[in-house]
């Protein structure tokens, strides 16, 4: 698991900390402390492509997620909707990490891919043909009609 921690200009020590923090519990955490150069609107626009070409899918319900990201347009006014979308720029952060920087051993994950599709292909019950006998009323009438 790799954790992403976000910075606004908020002090850096929190950053710090929150960093500290994380490797007391773990000091091999994968850890990456990043900060916003772009406004979120900008950062989400690749994302937002990825759902649009049916990549990204979620399993199960994250209601405050969901409302965020159909609330989340262009023209977003935070004072006016009374929250920041939090929820949106952590999974823009999360998933630019996982989708633009290539992932070690990726080419592992699209070989089995491939050999599960395989597998599903070769699996799937195929439609049967009737073979008739040579000389039946079956295959006289097969006969006639590629004729």
């Amino acid at each position: 698991m790799h954790t992403v921690v976000t910075t606004t200009p908020r002090p850096a020590k929190l950053i710090d900390m929150v960093g500290a923090t994380l490797r007391m519990i773990d000091p091999n955490v994968a850890f990456t402390a990043v900060r916003a150069s772009r406004g979120k609107v900008v950062r989400a626009e690749p994302l937002a492509a990825t759902y649009q070409q049916g990549r990204v899918h979620h399993i199960g319900t994250v209601r405050q997620l969901q409302d965020q990201m159909t609330n989340f347009t262009s023209d977003i006014d935070r004072a006016a909707a009374g929250y920041s979308p939090d929820r949106v720029d952590a999974l823009v952060w999360a998933f630019s990490e996982l989708l633009v920087e290539p992932m070690k051993g990726e080419r592992i994950f699209e070989l089995y891919r491939r050999n599960a599709e395989a597998a599903e292909q070769r699996d799937k019950p195929q439609a049967s043909q009737t073979t008739w006998a040579i000389g039946a009323m079956e295959w006289l009438a097969e006969q006639k009609k590629s004729r």
